[in-house]
């Protein structure tokens, strides 16, 4: 580290120099090009459109959103046919779950819930809750003796996680605050329920549920026990592996929600991006 450190201070004006010069094409892509990868609707492009009227380029809308490389090539495949087996939840409350959101859903889901599924609870760092959490999980994975139905409810805990992107591929189902996430579990296919836990959430879960592709449950801090029952019904009236009389019509909806999400963020979007920035930069030089 110290002859690096020494490396740098001897060649400061060189590297301060590329540095400048790396500025000028940032710049022109800054000037001449407007990003904004909200999910649209047909008011909010309007809106978009009007107040870019100056930029050059347009790059808007959820083809834009510059996920992590893991998920350029994600897409989960949807068999035609489910097996009878263990249903994968996905519930997820950003870093900090101010309100519980997630012990409050998972207590909830595992006693109105039939059996047959495994929640995954993605845990951030600032979870005020974990120890409960843990706890939850232990009492109720321990509660499953061997001599009982292997399609029991089980709780697994995901801390950590550095390949998300697989993580989502392993689930069915997700029930997700209204934050980056969803545009994540877009580019998976993973048929998502949201909730609201901020302000800034709100017209992202509205564009969501507009579009047709991921429906909300409402907001936390209003309606806690409301999203609780509308989770679990939506749950299990989307678990693909139930079989009944309307087992052919879940699974095409199932399908067709993962398409819809795909189709509005596919994981692509920094490529886009830099394709749409490396052809103004083509076209100036």
């Amino acid at each position: 580290m110290k002859k690096i450190a020494q490396g740098i201070v001897r060649l400061r004006k060189l590297i301060l120099t590329v540095a400048v010069l790396l500025l000028i094409p940032s710049a022109i892509g800054a000037i001449a090009t407007r990003i904004n990868y909200d999910i649209l609707t047909p008011e909010t492009q309007q809106e978009y459109e009007h107040s870019y009227t100056r930029a050059g380029k347009k790059l808007l809308g959820g083809a834009f959103a510059p996920l992590r490389p893991q998920f350029q090539s994600a897409a989960k495949e949807i068999p035609m046919i489910f097996d009878d087996k263990v249903c994968h939840v996905l519930i997820a409350s950003g870093g900090s779950d101010p309100y519980h959101t997630t012990l409050h859903l998972t207590e909830y889901l595992l006693a109105e819930c039939p059996p047959g599924y495994c929640f995954h609870l993605l845990l951030g760092s600032m979870n005020p809750v974990r120890q409960a959490l843990c706890e939850l999980a232990d009492t109720q994975n321990l509660y499953i003796s061997p001599s009982a139905s292997a399609k029991a409810s089980t709780v697994v805990l995901h801390q950590g996680v550095s390949d998300m992107a697989s993580l989502m591929q392993s689930c069915d189902l997700a029930l997700s605050a209204a934050g980056t996430t969803l545009y994540e579990l877009c580019a998976v296919g993973v048929p998502t329920a949201s909730f609201i836990i901020a302000d800034n959430q709100i017209a992202s879960a509205n564009a969501f549920a507009q579009n047709d592709a991921i429906p909300c449950l409402g907001d936390v801090r209003a309606n806690k026990e409301s999203i609780k029952k509308e989770a679990a019904h939506w749950v299990t009236s989307m678990n693909p592996y139930v079989r009944n009389q309307a087992a052919s019509a879940r699974l095409l909806r199932y399908r067709n929600i993962s398409k819809r999400m795909q189709q509005l963020v596919d994981g692509n979007g920094a490529v886009r991006i830099a394709d749409a920035l490396l052809a103004l930069l083509k076209s100036r030089s």
